[in-house]
C-alpha cells in the first residue's frame, strides 16, 4: 500500500490506511505479509491521516500473538518500525513488540527505548513529543551486538552490549502495549512494521520519506 518502502526481508505490515489491511470496521488488524492478523482490543479506528488507531493509554492494544516470524532471539537481526504520535507522555509505555524479556520499542518523556533481555541493553534517544507525527525505526545487529535507534530518518543512537542473550520466544507481538503488563500507548499509531534483518540507515530514510507526506512532516 505505502509507495516505495523497503520489502526486502518484510515478515509484518500492518497500516490502518490500508483497506486491505483494516477496512474501517471489526476487531481484526490484518498483517498484509505474514499469516497471523491481529486482534484489537479496544483501540479505535479514525479516518484522520489517512486511517490510524486511537490507543487511549488505559486498557488498549493489539495482539498479534506469537507469531513465528516474529519470534526473534539474540542472534536473530530485525528492525521495528512505526509512526506514532502520543496524546501523553506519562510514564513508560509499549509501542511495538513483545517484553522486557524478549525485545520492544518503548517511548517515555525523554525519548525512545529499545529495551532487550530484561533490560540488559536499553536506548534513549530522540525527543518525542505531544501531538507530534514521528517516525521511529529501532534496529538489532546481532553481529556486533549493536542496538541503533532513529526518528524522521536520522540515526539518534547507536548502543553495544555484548552481554545480550534473550532465548526466550514464548510472548505475544503486540501493538499499543506488552503482554500480561501494563505500559499502555497512549495516542495514534497507524503503521506498524518488522524486518527480519537490520535496517541500513539508507533503508530508514526511504521508507521515512514514502509515507512522511501522509503525515505532513
Amino acid at each position: 500500500h505505502s509507495p516505495n518502502i523497503v520489502t526486502d526481508n518484510l515478515v509484518m505490515c500492518v497500516d490502518a490506511g490500508d483497506s486491505k489491511s483494516y477496512n474501517g470496521s471489526g476487531t481484526t488488524w490484518t498483517d498484509r505479509v505474514g499469516s497471523t492478523n491481529g486482534t484489537i482490543d479496544g483501540a479505535t479506528f479514525s479516518s484522520d491521516y489517512g486511517g490510524l488507531f486511537d490507543f487511549d493509554g488505559t486498557n488498549d492494544s493489539v495482539s498479534f500473538g506469537n507469531t513465528t516470524y516474529t519470534q526473534f532471539i539474540y542472534t536473530d537481526a530485525f528492525s521495528l518500525e512505526a509512526w506514532v504520535n502520543p496524546d501523553s507522555l506519562s510514564g513508560f509505555t509499549h509501542i511495538i513488540g513483545k517484553t522486557f524479556g524478549n525485545y520492544r520499542l518503548s517511548v517515555i518523556s525523554t525519548g525512545y527505548s529499545l529495551r532487550l533481555d530484561s533490560n540488559q541493553l536499553t536506548t534513549n534517544a530522540g525527543s518525542p513529543t505531544v501531538g507530534e507525527w514521528q517516525h521511529v525505526v529501532a534496529t538489532w545487529e546481532p553481529s556486533t551486538s549493536t542496538a541503533r535507534i532513529y526518528v524522521n530518518g536520522v540515526l539518534e543512537q547507536t548502543k553495544t552490549d555484548t552481554n545480550v542473550n534473550w532465548t526466550s520466544t514464548s510472548s505475544n507481538f503486540q501493538i499499543g502495549n506488552s503482554p500480561g503488563e501494563s505500559y499502555y500507548f497512549n495516542g495514534k499509531i497507524p503503521i506498524g512494521r518488522v524486518y527480519s534483518k537490520t535496517l541500513t540507515l539508507a533503508e530508514v530514510k526511504q521508507n521515512f520519506k514514502a509515507t512522511r507526506s501522509r503525515f505532513g512532516v
